[in-house]
């Protein structure tokens, strides 16, 4: 049961910011929405750290 709370938990999330994403006219690039959701999701950080990697 833990396993698929944290599945549908994650497909929530992506659907919904998705969805704020399309309704809201496409307001931040691509990249900009996956680093912030990756950011959210892996590391529970918000801002997102936008320093480059190497």
């Amino acid at each position: 049961m833990r396993g698929e709370a944290a599945v549908r938990c994650f497909v929530g999330a992506l659907i919904g910011l998705w969805l704020w994403w399309v309704r809201h006219d496409y307001p931040n690039s691509a990249q900009e929405m996956t680093e912030t959701f990756d950011s959210l999701m892996n590391n529970g950080t918000w801002p997102p750290d936008n320093t480059p990697r190497q």
